[in-house]
């Protein structure tokens, strides 16, 4: 199975939580599911970027980055 990707319209927490709880992402622990989460959304954010030649999106990922570390230490 493919690793998670946002869907259009879904905010950056929703996928996180989406992207950890994956079926996929099982075979990874808490960090690395962060990560590959993480880096998932900022590669979206960066494909919006080039189609809307806007500058990054830096702090909505890191809103995004909090609140999924408050989702690993449960």
């Amino acid at each position: 199975m493919p690793i998670p990707t946002p869907n259009k319209n879904e905010s950056n927490e929703e996928f996180v939580e989406r992207c950890m709880s994956d079926e996929t992402m099982q075979e990874y622990d808490n960090d690395q599911r962060l990560a590959i989460c993480e880096s998932q959304l900022k590669e979206e954010k960066m494909e919006e970027q080039k189609e809307m030649n806007a500058l990054p999106y830096e702090e909505e990922i890191e809103e995004a980055k909090a609140k999924a570390k408050g989702l690993t230490n449960e």
